[in-house]
């Protein structure tokens, strides 16, 4: 009885930042009568925006079919590039499972497993940059680490920790280090693309972090680097150490001899994340696919009138949204039947004897 009641509840049994359902918003008054007002402007704006779009409709095909030839390139170079489709490292541990990627197939960790690989033509104590493709789940794990996993822990690791991604640089852990984290936070279960450059100076303004090819904001926790970065470890894609693996999905890794330029990042991220969708069948985009793809030909393509009345709907959905962040929500409790004697477990729930279980009636435990 006790099973069948857990198994029948949308817990995952993990510490959460908001209420699983079902819930209800519980608004102040103010904050109903902005929601009113706010939800007016985005209907203003979506009208505004519709007749926009249909127009577009003609030239956002033709453009989709050429665009793949002119969008930006990943940088050339690359030390390390991997796509998993076919991944040629050397897997450790429990099989890596395939799964849909940013381009084609990603790979899936559960801190189970990992991959190893040597990298020729890399100098740590150089510029260089490395950039991939993140789908985390959970709170703490490492994507991606060339670190010693004992004694003084020599080298680089990159850690997500509840959507922050902090990057060690060592040379003896705690004394002969940079240390620094992201002020801003990544949400888990969506693909994001993250890329780390450093200039070699040995200091922490030359450590710089991009989301989705934008410059974040580095909390600098240590910054007494004097030391070298050099190892004898391997790469490890998924994995830290014994106590610490990677939970969630990644794509799309390079690793690169140079610190690349803010700009050439930008063009990266644009040119991956729109060639993965335009290679996928229409049928099978997302809507935030397609939200994508509109986005992008509106800010390439479209007049300043267009960009303004795609502008306006955008500013009114964010506003919207965060006021809907800002509403608490309370757990609500679905009515129950009166109980009943419980005999059979059937997927997880209990019923008489020879009685069909309803669908979505809830039942007494």
């Amino acid at each position: 009885q006790l099973f069948a009641f857990f198994n029948n509840v949308p817990e995952q049994g993990l510490i959460r930042s908001d209420n699983p359902p079902p819930l209800i918003e519980v608004p102040t008054e103010r904050q109903r009568r902005n929601l009113a007002r706010l939800q007016a402007v985005e209907k203003q704006a979506v009208a505004a925006f519709e007749p926009v779009h249909e127009r577009l409709k003609p030239q956002i095909q033709a453009w989709e079919r050429s665009a793949p030839q002119s969008l930006p390139l990943p940088p050339d170079g690359a030390v390390l590039q991997e796509s998993f489709t076919d991944p040629k490292l050397v897997r450790i541990g429990t099989v890596v499972e395939p799964a849909a990627g940013v381009r084609g197939q990603a790979a899936k960790f559960d801190a189970t497993q990992h991959f190893e690989a040597g990298l020729q033509g890399f100098i740590t104590d150089a510029p260089w940059t490395i950039g991939l493709w993140l789908n985390a789940e959970g709170s703490l794990s490492c994507p991606l680490s060339l670190i010693e996993p004992t004694g003084d822990r020599r080298g680089i690791e990159v850690i997500w920790q509840k959507g922050r991604v902090q990057v060690n640089l060592v040379h003896r852990w705690g004394a002969d280090a940079i240390e620094a984290a992201t002020v801003e936070a990544l949400p888990g279960g969506a693909w994001h693309q993250v890329v780390i450059t450093y200039d070699g100076s040995r200091k922490a303004r030359g450590l710089r972090v991009f989301f989705d090819g934008v410059a974040t904001t580095l909390e600098v926790r240590r910054d007494s680097l004097q030391g070298s970065l050099a190892n004898r470890e391997p790469l490890r894609i998924g994995r830290r150490d014994a106590n610490l693996g990677f939970y969630g999905m990644i794509d799309e890794l390079r690793i690169l001899p140079q610190a690349v330029d803010p700009a050439a990042v930008l063009g990266w991220h644009r040119g991956e994340l729109l060639r993965g969708i335009l290679e996928k069948p229409e049928d099978r985009r997302s809507h935030g696919e397609e939200e994508n793809l509109l986005d992008d030909f509106i800010a390439h393509q479209a007049d300043a009138a267009t960009r303004r009345a795609r502008q306006d709907l955008l500013a009114a959905r964010q506003a919207e949204r965060r006021l809907r962040e800002a509403i608490p929500t309370t757990l609500v409790m679905q009515e129950m039947e009166k109980p009943r004697t419980a005999h059979v477990l059937e997927r997880g729930r209990y019923d008489k004897p020879g009685e069909a279980v309803q669908p979505g009636v809830p039942t007494a435990v």
